[in-house]
Parts: structure tokens; C-alpha cells; sequence
């Protein structure tokens, strides 16, 4: 793994239906390139899969994140966190805190899964947020369409099928799947999962963090330390900030140059080691919105 994949994997973050060749004009490399390094990385096992799933207010779901600090055995539970109830995703990093997320229809629900995830941790959860990353910024948005769910049983779990693909299996224009592609994303109603296993990075740290600061000119000044957004908030300012570094002393280091920034307010950094997304699950979810509607009624638009 090198800076040029690393550049790679942020920008499928960003713009995960973009071509070959429009990411290659972005880290200055040929589609050719490019395409080659995201072979390369499925072949060495560090990229296990990639996903674009609805917000979870599309499924009538809240998310819910809870962290759990120095969890012992943490990699041999994953298993087990992965089959409580509304699970869907959990990273361990490099400390053995264990980050699980979960959709939840209720408080109650919630309540309860956390619970099981206590019992499963044998530590209680030290804190609790509402992954704002994952909800879309206007919620009045969070509804999809016929044509909408349509489209999303064929890229939930291929999100690079193309254009003219999704045309033929939808029996939909290829105007109209653009269409509505192009509405999902631009409304934040997509969520891309990239699944990687850290342990295949041979020495490199690859690591997330989340930035709250005062004014548009601090993320500049993160940017200028090669911290690369790959999602913004409004309330409050913020983002989510992928990073790339030698060794956990330049980490040390750049936490240091950070909290030197006038403006910020928070910076929280993770160096995952490892995790699970419960992809059955989501995929079960969207298959069961899909079948709430009468999909054979659709005419070619």
C-alpha cells in the first residue's frame, strides 16, 4: 500500500460511481492506473468489498454509535457483536476500543442492543453519538421512490455497475437511472462502505478522524497537513478526514500540529485494525423496502 492508493480509496469515498479515468484526473494518474491499483488491491485482500447503501432513514432506522474502550479478545468477539439485533458496522483499532454502529427503529431498541453489545464487550460503552455522516443533511429527503429502490437492487452491492447495465436489468432509460442516481447522491441519500483489512497495509497506517472547527478556513489548514475530507457537516462545522502516515509517531505528531490550529474545536482520530459490516443484514433491509412496493407496475421512462 502507498500514498497513490490511499489517494485512490478517498476519492471512491467521495465519488464511488466515478469513472476509472475521472478519478485518475484527480490523484494524477492513467484510468488505466488506477483501475490496475483497485485490482491489486482486492488480489492482496486489503480491499474485502465495497457497498453503497441507503442512509438509514430511508429504512425508517436511526444510527447509533457506541464505543467501547480496551475491550479484551476484541477481534475473537466480532462474530458475536456482528449477530446482535441492528448491528452493522464494527471497527477495533490499533488501542482494542471496539466503534460498533447500529440502525435502530426505536429507543428501546436501541436501548437493548446495547445491552447485548455490554454483555458481548464485558465493559460498558463509555460514550454515545449520533453518526451525523450518515444521516443526509436535509431529512425531509430520507424517502425513496419506486424507481429509486428499483435502481438501488442492483447497485447496493455493486455500486460500479454501469449506467447502461442497471438500464437493462431495470428495463429503465438510461437517462432516467442517471437521473435518479445523480438525485441520491447529491442529497447524501447514499452511503459507499469500503471494506478493508488493515492488517494487509505492510507497515502503512491508514486512519479516520472527525474535525469540529470554527470557520471554512481550518479545514484548509487540515488540508494542508494531508488530512483529505471525505465528508462535510453544516451543524456543526466539521468533517470527516481520511490520513495516511509512516508510523504512529508521525500520528503523534500531526495530533500535535492539529491542536496548534486556532479554530478548532474537537479532533478525534482512530487507526482502525480491523472490522466487520454486517452486509446481509442492510441487503435484507433493502430487499424488504423493495418488496413494500409493486415494482411491476414501472413503465420505461
Amino acid at each position: 500500500m502507498d500514498r497513490n492508493d490511499f489517494a485512490i480509496i478517498s476519492e471512491l469515498i467521495r465519488s464511488p460511481l466515478e469513472s476509472f479515468e475521472k478519478i485518475g484526473s484527480k490523484v494524477k494518474m492513467s484510468g488505466v492506473s488506477v483501475r490496475s491499483k483497485i485490482l491489486n488491491m482486492y488480489e492482496s485482500g486489503f480491499l474485502q468489498g465495497v457497498y453503497l447503501i441507503p442512509s438509514p432513514m430511508i429504512f425508517d432506522r436511526y444510527p447509533h454509535t457506541f464505543v467501547f474502550k480496551n475491550v479484551e479478545n476484541a477481534f475473537s468477539k466480532l462474530p458475536e457483536i456482528s449477530k446482535a439485533s441492528d448491528v452493522v458496522f464494527a471497527w477495533i483499532d490499533h488501542e482494542n476500543d471496539t466503534i460498533v454502529t447500529v440502525f435502530c427503529k426505536s429507543d428501546k431498541a436501541k436501548h437493548r442492543t446495547l445491552v447485548k453489545l455490554s454483555e458481548i464487550m464485558e465493559v460498558s460503552a463509555i460514550t454515545a453519538f449520533t453518526p451525523v455522516s450518515l444521516l443526509p443533511p436535509n431529512l425531509s429527503s430520507s424517502r425513496f421512490s419506486r424507481i429509486d429502490w428499483k435502481i438501488m437492487e442492483h447497485i447496493s452491492s455493486n455500486p460500479r455497475m454501469s449506467v447502461a447495465k442497471v438500464s437493462r436489468m431495470t428495463h429503465l432509460s438510461r437517462k432516467t437511472v442517471r437521473k435518479h442516481i445523480d438525485s441520491m447522491l447529491s442529497e447524501k441519500q447514499l452511503y459507499p462502505v469500503y471494506i478493508p483489512d488493515f492488517t494487509k497495509a505492510k507497515g502503512q497506517i491508514f486512519y479516520g478522524s472527525l474535525a469540529i472547527y470554527e470557520t471554512p478556513e481550518v479545514l484548509k489548514q487540515l488540508m494542508n497537513l494531508n488530512l483529505d475530507p471525505v465528508w462535510y457537516m453544516n451543524e456543526p462545522l466539521g468533517a470527516h478526514l481520511l490520513g495516511f502516515a509512516e508510523s504512529l509517531r508521525d500520528v503523534e505528531l500531526l495530533k500535535k500540529r492539529v491542536e496548534k490550529i486556532d479554530g478548532i474545536i474537537s479532533f478525534s482520530l482512530s487507526i482502525p485494525s480491523g472490522g466487520v459490516f454486517v452486509e446481509k443484514r442492510v441487503l435484507r433491509w433493502i430487499r424488504e423496502a423493495i418488496s413494500k412496493w409493486d415494482l411491476a407496475s414501472f413503465d420505461k421512462s
